[in-house]
């Protein structure tokens, strides 16, 4: 049970005293970890994704190394996929094409 009180603060913007078990307490953690990160990271109203650019035409020429299609390519450089193939696709992109990772950092 998590009750919100102006006498104790973790953030000027936060306050709360925390009565409960272990999950409560990372729950409102996570919770105090988003709003922070969100107020940090407002663009417009949205905050950069994390994704790795690359040259132009170097999708194409990945996808054929990798035996894959170019939107497979483009949704693991755009961290929309999680497995082996992807992690190749990341790891080749980097190494072998100069792919720079941007976005998605939060800043403490």
């Amino acid at each position: 049970m998590v009750i919100r009180e102006k006498s104790l603060s973790l953030h000027p913007e936060i306050h709360f005293v925390n009565i409960g078990d272990k999950g409560s307490e990372k729950k409102l953690k996570k919770e105090i970890e988003t709003k922070i990160f969100n107020k940090k990271n407002k663009q417009g109203g949205k905050r950069m994704n994390r994704r790795i650019v690359l040259d132009r035409g170097n999708v194409a020429k990945i996808a054929r190394s990798m035996n894959c299609t170019r939107e497979w390519v483009s949704k693991a450089l755009n961290y929309k996929r999680d497995s082996k193939l992807a992690h190749r696709i990341r790891y080749v992109a980097k190494k072998e094409y100069g792919g720079i990772e941007v976005g998605g950092t939060i800043e403490h």
